[in-house]
């Protein structure tokens, strides 16, 4: 799931290829990590290994990075004794080792794990000395900063550029992800794309994505108690307890808004289908403009099911097809309940699928 994530649902996969462009046109990045980063690790290694393969000229490393000033860290480990000899204060190490034009820092790009913002300020502080003083005509090393979300105000700096891993996703994203993995349950194709709006509107954690379609019987009964279920039984890739940030009554919302996503073109689909069974009665019997209880109708295709459940009930139109006529009182009542906020029963959504176009 989270290679599939990570290498394969464009979206997710667009980050990674813009943080190796910006590398490639010599930026250095700050990934910003937050406690919904989906399979960070899994990120970490894949990002590392496209910088390898696409980046051959410089070699990714780990910087074991402790509370030791990032200037005298750098000058220590990866300054030669020799040269390291010829610096002196107050001149800053950035800028010494920016003017150094035999060391091998060049051929390096450095993630930096930072713990607060001071270390961030510190390194960044570096950097910028570092970058101003390399001259343009030799290879000049490149940072990556991880930082996390607890590190609210980030400092505008020009040779950076800043990436927030996982947050703000957008919806059309995760439904992509979902309906990939939909796609591979067994359960009825009408249904694929409900499920995968479900699970992308109710799920606030990518993470939780693929936990849920596994118990895709359960969690389409009843989401919310589900997703409870699954917080409890299971725990982030990094150890970390899920955080379901939504109520009963929120899930209930979300749950409205994907049926009606979903739901309602579906409901549309079957009024103009039976307009059109209907259509040599309504030309015959009905005159237009056709006057309701809400205004007056110019056409046929303005017929709404309750127009066509009262024409019925009134005689005015003829329905002798008892099974007809109990889908459309039926799609008549789905269709008041999600225009009032309501959500529909699983019960009902599977009836309103398997019967769409009658």
């Amino acid at each position: 799931m989270n290679n599939l994530w990570w290498k394969e649902i464009s979206g997710a996969r667009r980050i990674i290829d813009s943080i190796i462009k910006a590398v490639e046109n010599d930026k250095n990045v700050i990934l910003k990590f937050s406690a919904v980063t989906p399979w960070a690790d899994d990120f970490r290694m894949i990002l590392s290994e496209k910088i390898e393969m696409d980046l051959t000229e410089q070699e990714i490393k780990q910087v074991n990075y402790s509370e030791s000033d990032a200037g005298n860290y750098m000058l220590e480990n990866f300054c030669r004794k020799d040269v390291r000899f010829n610096y002196r204060p107050p001149e800053t190490v950035g800028k010494f080792l920016g003017k150094c034009k035999d060391l091998t820092l060049g051929d390096n790009i450095l993630w930096v794990k930072l713990q607060d913002e001071k270390q961030l300020e510190d390194w960044l502080s570096f950097i910028s000395e570092y970058d101003k003083a390399s001259d343009k005509e030799n290879r000049k090393a490149i940072f990556l900063l991880e930082i996390d979300d607890s590190i609210e105000n980030l400092p505008e700096k020009r040779y950076f550029e800043v990436y927030s891993i996982g947050e703000e996703i957008p919806e059309y994203v995760k439904y992509t992800y979902a309906s990939v993995l939909a796609s591979e349950v067994d359960i009825k194709e009408s249904l694929i794309t409900y499920l995968s709006q479900l699970v992308t509107s109710c799920c606030n954690d990518i993470e939780l994505i693929p936990l849920c379609i596994n118990e895709q019987c359960r969690f389409l009964e009843n989401p919310y108690d589900t997703m409870v279920q699954i917080a409890a039984d299971n725990r982030r890739s990094d150890g970390s307890e899920f955080i379901l940030v939504e109520d009963r009554s929120r899930i209930d919302y979300l749950v409205w808004q994907a049926q009606l996503k979903i739901l309602f073109p579906s409901i549309e689909r079957y009024r103009v289908y039976l307009i059109q069974k209907l259509s040599k009665q309504i030309n015959d019997k009905l005159q237009f403009p056709y006057k309701t209880n809400f205004g007056d109708l110019d056409s046929p295709e303005e017929l709404e099911l309750k127009d066509l459940t009262y024409a019925i009930g009134t005689g005015r139109l003829a329905m002798d097809d008892t099974k007809e006529y109990n889908r459309l009182e039926r799609f008549r009542e789905y269709r008041n309940s999600l225009a009032h906020g309501k959500p529909l029963s699983f019960e009902d959504v599977r009836f309103l699928l398997s019967n769409v176009m009658g």
